[in-house]
């Protein structure tokens, strides 16, 4: 609390590494918050918990922008911003035209699964839990609040999914779900 100097939350943050043979690369976040002293409230907010900002070659629009955006429900492009999805891909050419792609992946065991997307045809890729009120249509304003009371921790679980590829010749529904076991 900036007024009080009194720590009111903890952030416990645990990364892992793991390269694979065919050169993919995932990183695994699991963000522990903790309220430490008194209620902690974290309120509606479309921009995000873990959060990404692509390549402008990933990007739908922009002067280099080649990029696609694709959902674990099929969504595609500008239809992924605020939806859910167990994971989001932002894939398309390098500046050599090989296909590689970005995908975040949302953990069946975190906070509120399957998260809402702020997915932005300009790069921003955001896994958020707590902007209901902003994705949803008729969704009261503060849906997406969530109150943490003294001592009580929530957990948000991601991977980060760097391949080669579209998301179909990199097996990124298998990837999930293999990492989701």
């Amino acid at each position: 609390d900036p007024k009080s100097g009194l720590k009111i939350l903890e952030d416990r943050r645990e990364f892992r590494f793991e390269k694979a043979e065919n050169g993919n690369l995932a990183i695994d976040a699991t963000i522990t918050l903790m309220a430490t002293t008194g209620e902690v409230k974290i309120e509606d907010d479309k921009e995000g918990a873990f959060a990404i900002r692509t390549t402008p070659l990933l990007r739908l629009e922009g002067p280099v922008a080649k990029g696609h955006i694709l959902t674990s429900e099929g969504l595609k492009d500008k239809d992924a911003w605020g939806k859910r999805a167990k994971w989001v891909d932002y894939f398309g050419p390098d500046s050599k035209g090989n296909t590689y792609g970005i995908a975040i992946f949302d953990h069946p065991t975190g906070f509120r699964h399957p998260t809402w997307w702020h997915a932005r045809d300009y790069g921003l890729f955001s896994a958020n839990p707590f902007g209901q009120g902003h994705f949803e249509k008729g969704a009261d304003q503060h849906s997406g609040d969530h109150t943490l009371k003294n001592g009580e921790s929530l957990t948000l679980k991601y991977r980060l999914f760097l391949h080669h590829g579209t998301p179909t010749e990199a097996k990124v529904p298998e990837a999930y779900s293999a990492w989701a076991e």
